[in-house]
């Protein structure tokens, strides 16, 4: 197989990205060294052996580390390009374990716990200045999820004001109030 220059943008010329290169190896299990270039020379390979994630090696270090360092380079962090040749010679020792797909999966898992959060949301107060129904109980919903449950008990509250009864909200209300947030003892 002759080396393909590759862009991990879509291309005029239909090239694939290093993860797509990677898949097909799997798929086909082919055997095959995916090089990944960020226009300064070679940032490191990831070789497949019959279809199975073998080794991987970059400039810090070689293994797991590697690989999701490189696989984030190309498909995450753009500016990289990647190349595909075939097996020649002696196979560098195995530093891979697990399938692609759990490799694949644990890259973007990591990329994903890398990236910056968004801002805090505004306060309860501010929150509470929503006027619809729907509005308070999405902000009831988002505090529960962020585990601000005095906020929650609030937007419940207000909700439960705009719209008497509902049984989402009195059911939020009084989880809440058992879990000691809210009028009896709010903490």
């Amino acid at each position: 197989m002759s080396a393909a220059p590759m862009s991990n943008s879509p291309s005029e010329d239909g090239l694939f990205t290093a993860v797509e290169y990677l898949q097909m190896a799997s798929l086909g299990s082919r055997s095959m060294i995916v090089s990944i270039d960020n226009g300064n020379g070679t940032v490191g390979e990831i070789v497949m052996r019959d279809g199975e994630p073998w080794c991987a090696k970059d400039r810090l270090g070689h293994g797991e580390a590697a690989f999701l360092r490189l696989v984030a380079a190309d498909s995450f962090s753009g500016g990289c390009h990647a190349t595909v040749r075939g097996l020649r010679g002696p196979l560098a020792p195995r530093n891979l374990d697990g399938s692609l797909e759990h490799l694949l999966l644990e890259a973007a898992r990591t990329w994903d716990e890398a990236q910056p959060r968004p801002a805090e949301r505004p306060d309860s107060k501010a929150r509470l200045r929503l006027d619809s129904f729907e509005s308070l109980l999405e902000a009831g919903i988002d505090a529960l999820l962020s585990k601000s449950f005095n906020d929650a008990y609030a937007a419940f509250s207000a909700a439960e004001a705009v719209r008497a009864g509902d049984r989402v909200v009195q059911g939020n209300l009084r989880r809440l109030r058992d879990l000691g947030y809210g009028d009896d003892g709010e903490r």
